[in-house]
């Protein structure tokens, strides 16, 4: 099937209801066969068709992590990686919580976030449904993690003050439905804070921007909509990462919405759909300085990672030494 093609698609966009859609991409960023859609009355991206939702569970308990990060457990470069994230995101919403707050931190991975979380004072747990990456975060931190999928844990209603779920969303089934879910153990008043990759981010290679453990892709509006549509309140967005990720903090009304999802996605399709249409190889490839800066700023990293874990292997001390010096 050719790329801008109207479709009739097999998953309803779970924004709207909507079934048409137009193809953006066939493959995924390793070649294989995956095509990519693009709903005409909202702006979502989203796989379809999709593998089976037992599929989806067998990806992510098992095979997830070493389909993207090529490990099971996370090596000394990732914790430093994900404990440097994780300082960037709790001061990203220092206004939001307190040192009494209890957070949630949905799809915890290695433990990072949750672990920092307890370094500043707060009282956090996680949710993991990777094996590997669940039972390294307990053994190497010893913070409370639900090696599990979220829905099968039982929270009382009302248990938290904050939920957080970074780049996590995109991997949902249904995520206006996850979002009523665990919405549910927000206290009235809560925040629900959200992060995840930006559909509209045109310094990825376009043939490396498609997943197959990326149900949906998000830009800013389509992001708030899934929250409105859950009953969560978009209170404060932004762009992360040189605009690589979409932040957002919802908070969860003790009233009425104060915006509607059709006010949030006028102009969403368009937007997003034109970014798609410019963004290709070529395109991609004759503006040298992108793919030359994303080679060098590796290229340090790599480098700066390789000086900073020579200090200690072991990932207790290398958040410690991130958090508390």
């Amino acid at each position: 099937m050719e790329m801008n093609q109207e479709v009739k698609t097999e998953l309803a966009c779970c924004l709207t209801g909507s079934h048409d859609g137009i193809v953006v991409c066939n493959k995924d960023r390793h070649g294989e066969p995956l095509r990519t859609v693009i709903c005409k009355d909202s702006g979502l991206v989203f796989t379809d068709p999709r593998i089976t939702p037992e599929q989806i569970r067998d990806f992510y308990s098992e095979e997830y992590r070493k389909n993207y990060k090529g490990v099971t457990t996370p090596k000394a470069k990732h914790v430093l990686r994900a404990g440097r994230l994780a300082k960037e995101r709790l001061d990203a919403i220092q206004d939001f919580v307190t040192p009494k707050s209890s957070i949630l931190d949905v799809g915890s991975g290695g433990g990072e976030f949750v672990y920092t979380c307890g370094l500043n004072g707060l009282t956090a747990s996680g949710i993991e449904p990777n094996k590997g990456y669940a039972n390294f975060s307990m053994e190497a931190y010893g913070i409370d993690v639900d090696c599990n999928f979220f829905e099968e844990v039982n929270f009382h209603q009302d248990s938290f003050d904050c939920i957080t779920m970074f780049h996590v969303m995109e991997h949902l089934e249904n995520p206006v439905r996850s979002l009523k879910t665990l919405s549910s153990f927000l206290k009235p008043g809560g925040v629900f804070v959200v992060e995840v990759p930006n559909v509209d981010y045109t310094e990825t290679a376009p043939n490396q921007k498609w997943h197959l453990g990326h149900l949906y892709n998000f830009n800013l509006q389509t992001l708030q909509a899934v929250g409105i549509r859950s009953g969560l309140e978009p209170v404060q967005s932004y762009y992360a990462g040189r605009g690589s990720s979409l932040f957002t903090v919802f908070r969860k009304p003790v009233g009425s919405l104060s915006c509607t999802v059709d006010q949030v996605l006028k102009g969403s399709f368009e937007s997003t759909m034109a970014i798609l249409r410019k963004h290709t190889s070529i395109s991609h490839f004759l503006n040298v300085h992108v793919p030359i800066r994303r080679c060098v700023t590796k290229a340090f990293r790599n480098v700066d990672e390789l000086i900073a874990v020579r200090k200690s292997q072991q990932p207790k001390d290398i958040l410690n030494a991130l958090v508390l010096n």
